[in-house]
């Protein structure tokens, strides 16, 4: 940068560049690191129950929730659990695991009404 402000101020262009395309890269490859990592947990080992209140991933679910989705959306290859509300919590894992939850949830956790989607 010092050799581009001292003389020709193409170097500081290109520089200025450079840094704005990395710092984009790196913004918006994180989230996908980031997805890909949650897509490798296993889901069912992600959840749990004590005292009849579901845990995901370490996370109890609030007293007053009774209802949850369970969908899956192929054409990504994932499935999710999302508290059935706008904007709910979601929880996203692989779509091979979907069966498996379903049936987990519905012989620990019976009183939750789950939405299949």
């Amino acid at each position: 940068m010092i050799a581009g402000l001292s003389s020709d101020r193409s170097y500081l262009l290109i520089l200025l560049v450079s840094g704005i395309s990395m710092f984009v890269t790196y913004v918006t490859q994180r989230p996908t690191a980031a997805k890909d990592a949650e897509l490798n947990d296993s889901m069912l080992a992600n959840l749990s129950v004590q005292n009849d209140r579901l845990y995901i991933a370490g996370e109890v679910l609030p007293a007053n929730v009774n209802k949850l989705v369970l969908g899956k959306d192929p054409d990504r290859g994932v499935a999710f659990i999302q508290l059935a509300w706008n904007n709910g919590d979601e929880w996203q894992f692989a779509i091979d695991e979907y069966q498996a939850v379903a049936e987990y949830l519905s012989r620990y956790v019976p009183q939750l009404n789950v939405v299949y989607e």
